[in-house]
């Protein structure tokens, strides 16, 4: 099992009054890259990567200033029927490679919720939350990861999920919880979620959302909690205020 390290390269905006940024070696390998910014009760959401999906906004998803992890603003869900939404596309198709899933998740309310998946109904692969266990499954049962996990409301926390070779590991603010030769990827042809199920209504997310990356191909290592906006290759000055 080979788990892939960042290499760290800095360099500066060229508007000369910002600080040192990152760059990301694996940026060709990210098919999803959403820092979830805007203004107060904004409903534009872009997807950052070569990929540049389209997003759409379900519900009363819209961008927050009320609560930030980086740079003064956060997707907010309020647990009622918010969703965002991107049509199905190969990038998605994970199975049988590496991959990594990553994101900072806040509760407002902690409930059972839905963090991410693809499809509709049973079948689908998704990452959730339910009691106090996370779930990365095939719903219905097969190919199931858990690991026992209780948050707080109003804490940050860094959110992983790996494949590396046989191994799958989701991982919380840099520590691994679990470790399962289970993958529970799949091709679904469905749009991706983000913030609640497609089918399940109590599981709409009740709080807020920031740096999404989805890389394909690549276990990142996960073991540090990043401290600055994940990079965006091709503008330098992304999250630099």
């Amino acid at each position: 099992m080979v788990i892939l390290h960042h290499r760290r390269k800095a360099f500066r905006s060229t508007s000369g009054a910002s600080p040192a940024e990152e760059t990301d070696p694996y940026f060709d390998n990210v098919v999803l890259l959403m820092h979830m910014n805007g203004t107060d009760g904004g409903t534009t959401f872009t997807d950052n990567s070569n990929s540049a999906h389209a997003i759409s906004v379900v519900g009363n998803a819209q961008t927050s200033t009320s609560q930030s992890k980086f740079n003064g603003s956060s997707a907010l869900f309020d647990g009622s029927g918010d969703k965002l939404s991107i049509p199905d596309s190969a990038d998605f198709n994970l199975s049988g490679g590496d991959y990594t899933i990553e994101f900072f998740l806040r509760f407002s309310t902690v409930k059972s919720c839905s963090f991410v998946h693809q499809s509709s109904g049973l079948g689908e692969w998704a990452f959730f939350r339910e009691g106090n266990v996370l779930y990365y499954q095939r719903r219905g049962g097969s190919q199931n990861v858990a690991a026992a996990w209780t948050p707080s409301s109003g804490v940050w926390y860094y959110i992983a999920i790996t494949r590396s070779g046989s191994s799958t590991q989701i991982w919380v603010d840099g520590t691994s919880l679990v470790t399962s030769s289970n993958d529970p990827s799949m091709d679904t042809s469905k749009p991706l979620l983000i913030g609640g199920f497609s089918d399940l209504s109590s599981y709409d997310l009740n709080g807020n959302m920031a740096e999404m990356r989805i890389t394909k191909g690549v276990a990142r290592d996960v073991s540090n909690v990043p401290t600055a906006p994940f990079p965006d290759v091709g503008n330098p000055d992304v999250g630099i205020p």
